[in-house]
């Protein structure tokens, strides 16, 4: 029986060290189940699942990571972690690759500096680097010369979009709707534009982690309109619930052993089912949910094959 997901998003610890303003998942106390639980549920992460993304919060906060680290080492899971790189220290750094760590991201949500000697430094010990980038306000303009800086220094960009200026009935888990001033406006498409042509001009020449469609149709995100289909990526939370995305809660609460459960009895219909009952109010945030177009985002695009599914 093959595995049901591409990619898990296992968000680890809600706790962060940083406070982005578009994010308010830090704000939802939310506490840590005892460890072996959660060696239970990577167990089962990894069987249904061909890759995990271990996320938060701040990940290195999680106060066994190294740990969990050396675990899914230890079951020869294909796997990364997504960190802020405040604790990204060369002891930290170290001890995640000495416990089994190959691939890691760094996101920059809150640009400031590009830290292109912290990514240098991640370069020379681990097999693949990746930049999360949250394409904001602060961003638009800046786009093309972010990504060609780090793909010289052989880091791949994930490029999502921080927009949330349509109105829908979702509760949001993850961003922060009354805080708008990341948000991308009508007076900064000419700069997302000239981002996006120069972007696509050059692709062939930069490690985008995207999909060249997935790219393209960044302009027009505004006005797209859809919800996610069939859900391609799992997505757990800290306290071991299934989500139906990254923003977005299950109508009837589903633990991922519940969601094991399903697959073993052929009857993962009614997680698709309630997935689709979710995620039927949101028109569309442009992250995660283009799936039917195949356009994805994240970690779905093969850094060995640019631009093909695993």
């Amino acid at each position: 029986m093959g595995k049901p997901f591409k990619s898990c998003c296992y968000m680890i610890t809600r706790k962060c060290n940083i406070h982005c303003k578009f994010c308010k998942l830090v704000n939802n106390i939310c506490v840590d189940p005892p460890f072996n639980k959660i060696m239970g549920a990577i167990d089962i992460i990894n069987k249904l699942s061909d890759f995990i993304i271990i996320s938060g919060g701040e990940a290195l906060l999680y106060d066994r990571i190294y740990d969990v680290i050396s675990y899914l080492s230890a079951l020869k899971s294909n796997f990364t972690i997504i960190s802020n790189g405040r604790l990204l220290t060369e002891n930290n750094v170290k001890k995640l690759n000495d416990n089994g760590l190959k691939n890691i991201s760094m996101s920059i949500d809150s640009y400031k500096s590009l830290q292109l000697d912290k990514f240098m430094m991640l370069k020379d010990t681990f097999d693949d680097v990746s930049a999360c980038i949250m394409y904001d306000k602060n961003i638009v303009g800046k786009l093309y010369g972010i990504v060609k800086n780090l793909s010289d220094i052989g880091v791949w960009s994930i490029i999502q979009i921080y927009n949330f200026k349509k109105s829908d009935n979702r509760q949001h888990l993850f961003f922060n709707d009354k805080d708008k001033n990341y948000a991308i406006e009508i007076e900064d498409r000419p700069n997302l534009v000239n981002d996006i042509n120069n972007l696509i001009y050059d692709f062939d020449n930069l490690l985008i982690h995207n999909s060249k469609e997935y790219i393209k149709n960044i302009p027009n995100h505004i006005n797209m309109n859809w919800h996610c289909g069939n859900p391609y990526r799992l997505v757990v939370d800290n306290n071991l619930d299934v989500l139906a995305c990254e923003d977005l809660s299950l109508l009837d609460q589903l633990n991922v052993f519940d969601l094991y459960k399903l697959f073993l009895e052929n009857k993962l219909y009614k997680f698709v089912s309630l997935c689709n009952k979710s995620t039927s109010i949101c028109s569309g945030c442009y992250m995660s949910c283009a799936y039917e177009s195949e356009s994805l985002t994240s970690s779905e695009i093969s850094h060995s094959k640019k631009g093909e599914l695993f």
